[in-house]
């Protein structure tokens, strides 16, 4: 595979780790970077449904790069509207496999932490996490799963709550912020 791509990234420090290892696969691909889309071959958006600042960027992106007439991938969320290939996680079945993982480890008071519960993806992940609980006959209390955890204070406070509860949980189930 020859050509030119151009990366752009939105969202969490996560996104530019894995923009770098895309990056690394196509140049083995044979493909070069190049500093601007309107001069690459294929452009690829990689953006997250976390925050709701990367999902107005990433629309504002599109209408630029609507006028180029170049392939566009997206990665990472699914914004309606959108048009171009779209690449998503399966964060339900992701969810469910870490959850089963913990409960056949020996864990059955499992903790969930993440972000804007009301996002596509953590939407996803809470219903596989609830999924192989419910399976395996696991009732929980609701405290156990921490919303709206958007930063990394927020995220060891949620944990020095769950650990300094009377009845902490044995394991803790992190989605990304």
């Amino acid at each position: 595979m020859a050509g030119t791509y151009y990366i752009e990234t939105y969202g969490c420090q996560m996104n530019d780790h894995d923009s770098e290892k895309m990056a690394a696969l196509l140049e083995q691909c044979g493909m070069t970077a190049v500093p601007a889309a309107d001069s690459a071959d294929v452009v690829i958006i990689n953006t997250c449904s976390v925050r709701e600042k990367p999902e107005h960027k990433v629309y504002s992106a599109l209408g630029k790069l609507k006028s180029l007439k170049i392939p566009v991938v997206c990665i990472g969320t699914h914004l309606s509207g959108l048009e171009c290939d779209v690449v998503l996680s399966d964060n339900l079945g992701g969810a469910y496999k870490a959850t089963t993982h913990l409960i056949r480890s020996g864990h059955e008071k499992i903790a969930m932490i993440c972000g804007n519960k009301l996002s596509e993806s953590n939407l996803d992940r809470i219903a596989g996490y609830h999924k192989a609980l419910k399976e395996n006959g696991i009732d929980l209390p609701e405290d156990f799963v921490l919303t709206e955890q958007v930063s990394e204070e927020q995220v060891f406070s949620a944990m020095r709550q769950l650990m300094t509860a009377a009845n902490p949980p044995t394991a803790v189930f992190a989605a990304n912020y």
